[in-house]
């Protein structure tokens, strides 16, 4: 795993704390519906603390955290399995080392936003104050926010983010990934960075899902407006 950023890294007990708390709060936002989503935090650049596989984020619990190594690895036998999409979080942590946390939920007007736009390849956003959410001040910012197939082979699912990731169409400006059909990714340098990334995203997909207002690109490349 390339060098972390100098960044103090958190501990395990306070990585733990914040991640329980933003589970429990997307779970009452209706984000984490099931025992869906799973959220990381890197330790250091050896260690990833992840989420368990199959558990409700609603009652998290410190045992329901594991360590995992650069590869996905859990670095105990014993203990709960990490989350099935383990190896997304250890793409995104190899491609970004500048990246402190990786939050992933099931947001419904993100998953509806990355079928109707996946043709494209993004959902672009412009013209909304809360952009701003995703570090993006400049007067009238906007962002493709990229659209990545859902593959249901979670090994190719890593390799094809991972490949975004690393591509020229990367913009390094937009924290974040979307799931066709799925529920989006964000990262940060921090925790409470990935947490403001994803719930700035929630709110851009609901507004771009609702308004009745289309960005001429967006549209002339869909062929269709709602």
């Amino acid at each position: 795993m390339p060098q972390s950023s100098t960044a103090a890294l958190p501990s395990r007990d306070d990585a733990t704390a914040e991640m329980i708390t933003a589970a429990g709060d997307f779970y009452r936002f209706g984000w984490l519906h099931g025992t869906s989503g799973n959220l990381s935090t890197r330790l250091s650049d050896e260690e990833v603390l992840i989420t368990a596989s199959g558990k409700s984020k609603g009652a998290l619990t410190p045992d329901d955290f594991l360590i995992v190594d650069p590869q996905g690895k859990p670095a105990s036998k014993k203990g709960p399995r990490p989350s099935a999409e383990t190896g997304v979080h250890m793409a995104m942590y190899k491609a970004l080392p500048e990246v402190g946390a990786v939050y992933h939920v099931h947001h419904l007007h993100a998953a509806l936003c990355g079928k109707r736009d996946f043709k494209q390849g993004y959902t672009f956003i412009n013209d909304v104050e809360m952009i701003k959410g995703l570090g993006l001040w400049e007067p009238e910012a906007s962002a493709r926010i990229p659209i990545v197939e859902n593959h249901h082979d979670l090994d190719e699912l890593a390799r094809a983010i991972a490949a975004h990731l690393n591509s020229e169409d990367f913009d390094a400006t937009v924290p974040g990934i979307n799931l066709r059909n799925h529920g989006v990714y964000a990262w940060g340098k921090t925790p409470a960075e990935a947490r403001r990334h994803i719930e700035t995203f929630g709110y851009l997909f609901e507004y771009s899902w609702l308004s009745p207002m289309h960005d001429a690109e967006s549209q002339a490349v869909r062929g269709f407006a709602r």
